[in-house]
């Protein structure tokens, strides 16, 4: 089990941070530990569930692989993380980047800058200061109360894009429901395309 477990780490941190580095052992050998670590201000946690309280603050980057996480506070820096679901009720300052089942960011969360999710089931009423790209294998939906400041890339069997999303969209799905604000434009490949009440789009929309 723990072999299989540290070729999963291994290869969740390649997908979040490209190719392995010379020190790759080492860092697994931390994700691996049962107690955080602290490097500089940078935590490194591995248990079955992690719960950042309200008042709650890390002042660094965090890097993670547990159960499942719900994140209510404030991380000042980047969250990486491999989990079955994260929820996010809190600030992340920096980077989202999280390999997941489920990852739901609530109306009060807030991504600072990218966020970058890959996971079965995504979805984000609150704000990402950043670009956002996006994988999903079901479904990803953004409400009414979600805002992009950056670029958005969706790849999932079945979108929802609600609320505002400044920058430019591309999308590649099976279905694609547009019902919000997109200031930029977009460029969409899907099989089916639908428009709802209160569907605006702000440039051009390429469809194919």
């Amino acid at each position: 089990m723990k072999t299989i477990r540290r070729a999963l780490l291994v290869l969740a941190v390649v997908v979040l941070f490209g190719a392995p580095a010379p020190g790759m052992a080492s860092f697994v050998d931390w994700l691996e530990a049962d107690e955080p670590v602290e490097l500089g201000g940078t935590q490194v946690i591995s248990r079955d569930r992690l719960r950042l309280g309200e008042a709650e603050t890390v002042p660094g980057d965090v890097y993670a692989t547990v159960g499942s996480a719900t994140m209510n506070g404030r991380v000042i820096g980047d969250l990486s993380i491999l989990t079955g679901q994260l929820d996010v009720k809190g600030t992340i300052d920096g980077d989202l980047n999280v390999v997941a089942q489920k990852v739901a960011l609530a109306d009060e969360g807030r991504v600072g800058d990218d966020a970058r999710i890959f996971a079965i089931d995504v979805t984000l009423f609150g704000e990402v200061g950043g670009d956002a790209l996006i994988s999903a294998a079901n479904r990803v939906d953004l409400s009414e109360d979600t805002i992009v400041t950056g670029a958005l890339a969706v790849s999932a069997p079945r979108v929802v894009l609600r609320g505002r999303i400044e920058g430019p969209v591309r999308v590649t799905a099976g279905l694609v429901e547009i019902n919000g604000t997109l200031a930029r434009g977009a460029t969409i490949e899907c099989d089916t395309l639908k428009f709802g009440p209160f569907a605006q789009v702000e440039g051009d929309l390429v469809y194919d």
